[in-house]
């Protein structure tokens, strides 16, 4: 799998907007754009058009595409046009294969891969019905059943490992990891009925690998893992709705405190005023 550097644009609100440098490379299901604070996938063997050698008004891209309802534009490095001409390469031998692609309602791709009259049977991805499209599975199926593979939360941060499954269940052991910005953290060979409430959990809701940390870990520490994962602005944003939750709350206990202040001084106000009146 060949790797491309190359610079992408987002159009909103009709201009072109540069997001960021990427290393690009392809699988067999999607464009993989990475780089040390991003990664996301864009599928590829779905109904996505992409026009070669783009001119928009005074921008042009060697590859223009829309995706989400937005349009996509990338620049390969002009020093080395001979990586554009592989990538396509690998682009069109990737799409050139038979799979089958399902959508949500939202037109996000629900998920894709080998198909039959039966369902998906063999190598698939899955996606959750995010605005990033991430991956919530990617493994094998049989007859639209899980039979091994990789769970994923939604920042991709989290990752269970099931290598046997039957009827949708989880048999025998699984592997847990943690992508810390820095390093990861891997739990293996974990006995799937000795998790507590293992027989609550379900592998086809999208809270399936959230809810499985926090009960072999605990809500602090996941909650603390998210957290350190999100990018900075995420972190402001985040930071400003607690102030926003904190201030609310300064605020109903300070009412509350004056109501009782208030009967407070009407209790005082009504003894006095009968000492005195038993005083006249």
């Amino acid at each position: 799998m060949s790797s491309y550097l190359i610079k992408y644009y987002i159009k909103k609100n009709n201009n072109w907007n540069f997001d960021d440098d990427f290393i690009l490379t392809v699988d067999k299901y999607n464009m993989i754009l990475k780089n040390d604070s991003k990664k996301f996938n864009i599928p590829i063997i779905v109904n996505i058009d992409f026009n070669e050698n783009y001119n928009d008004e005074n921008m042009s891209f060697d590859l223009e595409f829309i995706y989400n309802h937005h349009h996509h534009g990338i620049q390969f490095d002009k020093q080395s046009h001979s990586s554009y001409k592989i990538f396509l390469e690998e682009l069109n031998k990737v799409r050139s294969q038979k799979y089958h692609a399902s959508y949500y309602g939202s037109s996000r791709i629900r998920i894709c891969g080998n198909h039959t009259d039966d369902g998906y049977t063999g190598d698939i991805i899955e996606y959750y019905d995010n605005i990033d499209n991430s991956i919530k599975f990617e493994g094998e199926m049989e007859d639209n059943e899980y039979i091994s593979g990789n769970f994923y939360d939604k920042s991709q941060k989290l990752v269970v490992i099931c290598n046997n499954i039957c009827n949708n269940k989880i048999n025998g052991f699984i592997n847990l990891i943690i992508k810390k910005q820095k390093k990861t953290i891997e739990q293996n060979n974990i006995l799937f009925e000795n998790i507590s409430n293992y027989n609550e959990l379900n592998i086809t809701e999208d809270n399936f690998v959230d809810r499985l940390f926090r009960i072999y870990f605990n809500d602090e520490y996941i909650n603390e893992l998210q957290y350190i994962n999100l990018s900075m602005d995420e972190k402001l944003h985040k930071n400003y709705l607690t102030i926003q939750e904190l201030n609310k709350k300064i605020i109903q206990i300070q009412n509350d405190n004056i109501g009782t202040l208030g009967q407070i001084n009407n209790v005082i106000s009504n003894i006095y005023n009968f000492i005195t009146n038993r005083r006249r």
